[in-house]
């Protein structure tokens, strides 16, 4: 194996080398195996060559100019002592696009911006025929609608229409569907004539695009001892290239629920390399160039007299649970890949193709199927409906990474969510959206504070109402939450009324109640929580 780190600048003439060099002899090596990364890409070639004996040059062309040198490495598989590379390094040079059309000829810049200016003038003109024929169609439809109220008129007067009456309605009915048949064939012509503008716009774009580019090539310089067809392994590491996990879960109900999820990668790659037939795998390995430790600063400290008040605030606290999404962040860029802080690594299972156009393509991984435990939840607080969550277990040999998912049932696509990193047989849970049969109503009613005459404490009583309703008719059973403060201070006090509450609930550790709801059909229930916040007058800003 070989590496080199030099970049050499191109010239006219082949490089010189060691001497007894061989003439430079171009192979090709297909790309076979792509290892992506979070936002670069790792690609193998390999392919067979004929060596002879001595130093031998050879060269692979059309490889992509923004290929990293430090990375090239070469080597022969299982040559041992036969041959071996002796230096490797990347050439790059600059290559001019030649326009031998005349200025007037066919298919010239100048042809073709004389073409599109005709056709810019023919758009023109058939834009305004389609506003007369328009006119004219809204035209002779004021004048049917003015005729049959007229003839209505003289009917209810018991007047004798006429056959004139008769043809003339007929004539305005012609000149209607003449006209209609016109603005149909001038729409249709409109939008072939479109079309021409936009193909000829790509056109004329790329003639007027920069008339040179850049090209690269990989030089390799081998030792052979003894004559022979050798295997040619080479690789290296490009940039713009990435990849993300994007998941799709499909809901199968009857009498086992169960539920399929497929995981995709998502390519994006514009490398200037088509990757065809290739091994993909892909890594969630970050690769870095070095850290540094932070520098140590002096961290002072000091003290400041307590004040007689304590200054509290109300924040909504998101509880983590294993397995359970979150709301999306926006972002200016991809984010990175959540792989629970320890590498993860897939395999397609077969062979993809991927080209090298910036688009994103989709590369199938993996499937399972696990059977789901469905049920209707509602948390009145964030939304006024009762949504299908099912729960079920990774059953893949590997994690679910995080990423969104695309949610089909049996009617097709039903919306879309996220989940984090599932690892293998854990628990997660999906929503499916709501349910178009239930209704839900909230309501919170806050009485005025009421502060004992000699007391240094303060009471308001909190009372939240939740209606349910079933329009269906089928009996259905959900499951309600709902979330009460909890206090982190003494000076602050949350009491739940456990009398006065349904089913005399009481908040957990967390200030969550539950309660599991049975809606009979075209049925209603109402459900009480009630409890007070008690604060010391010492406590400003609740």
């Amino acid at each position: 194996m070989a590496r080199n780190n030099e970049q050499a600048a191109a010239s006219n003439s082949p490089p010189g080398g060691a001497p007894g060099l061989s003439a430079l002899q171009t192979v090709k090596l297909p790309i076979v195996e792509v290892t992506l990364l979070e936002d670069r890409a790792r690609v193998i070639r390999r392919g067979a060559v004929e060596l002879a004996e001595g130093f031998v040059k050879l060269q692979l062309a059309e490889v992509t100019p923004v290929v990293s040198d430090r990375t090239v490495a070469a080597r022969l598989v299982d040559a041992k002592e036969r041959a071996r590379v002796v230096e490797a390094r990347v050439r790059r040079r600059m290559v001019t696009r030649r326009d031998d059309a005349a200025p007037g000829a066919e298919g010239s810049l100048a042809e073709l911006e004389q073409r599109l200016e005709e056709l810019d003038a023919e758009i023109d003109d058939l834009e305004s025929q389609l506003r007369t024929r328009k006119q004219a169609v809204d035209s002779l439809a004021e004048l049917a609608r003015l005729s049959l109220a007229e003839l209505s008129e003289d009917a209810a007067w018991n007047q004798t229409i006429g056959v004139d009456r008769e043809k003339e309605l007929d004539g305005v009915g012609e000149q209607q569907r003449q006209h209609q048949r016109q603005l149909l064939e001038l729409n249709e012509k409109l939008m072939v004539r479109r079309a021409d503008q936009t193909r000829l716009g790509y056109r004329i774009d790329v003639l007027q695009s920069p008339a040179t580019k850049e090209t690269g090539s990989i030089e390799l310089e081998l030792s052979v001892a003894t004559a022979g067809r050798y295997q040619l392994e080479l690789d290296y590491v490009v940039p713009n290239a990435c990849w993300r996990p994007q998941h799709r879960a499909r809901l199968t109900m009857g009498a086992e629920t169960s539920v399929e999820l497929s995981t995709d990668a998502a390519v994006w790659q514009n490398t200037g390399e088509d990757w065809i037939d290739a091994v993909l795998i892909f890594s969630t390995e970050r690769a870095s160039l070095g850290t540094e430790p932070p520098e140590l600063t002096t961290d002072r400290l000091r003290v400041q007299r307590k004040s007689a008040g304590v200054q509290v605030e109300t924040r909504a606290h998101q509880v983590q649970d294993v397995g359970l999404g979150a709301e999306p962040v926006a972002a200016a860029e991809l984010p990175g890949i959540d792989d629970g802080g320890e590498v993860v690594s897939l395999r397609a299972p077969k062979p993809a193709t991927v080209p090298a156009d910036g688009e994103p393509h989709r590369v199938p991984l993996g499937t399972f199927v696990s059977p789901a435990k469905c049920e209707l939840v509602s948390y009145p607080e964030l939304s006024p409906c009762v949504l299908l969550r099912t729960t079920q277990t990774n059953r893949s040999s590997h994690p679910i990474l995080a990423g969104p998912v695309d949610l089909i049932r049996h009617s097709g696509l039903c919306g879309r969510t996220s989940v984090l990193f599932i690892a293998a047989g854990e628990t997660l849970e999906l929503g499916w959206g709501p349910d178009a049969e239930l209704r839900v109503k909230r309501s919170e009613d806050v009485s005025d504070e009421d502060r004992g005459m000699l007391s240094s404490w303060s009471t308001r009583e909190h009372h939240i109402e939740v209606r349910l309703s079933n329009l269906g008719a089928t009996a259905k059973s959900v499951r309600v939450r709902e979330r009460v403060p909890v206090s982190e201070i003494d000076k602050v006090k949350v009491v739940p009324d456990r009398e006065r509450s349904s089913a005399g609930k009481v908040p957990d550790g967390d200030g969550f109640v539950d309660w599991d709801v049975a809606l009979d059909p075209f049925g209603q229930a109402t459900l009480d929580l009630r409890y007070s916040l008690a604060k010391h007058q010492d406590v400003v800003g609740l």
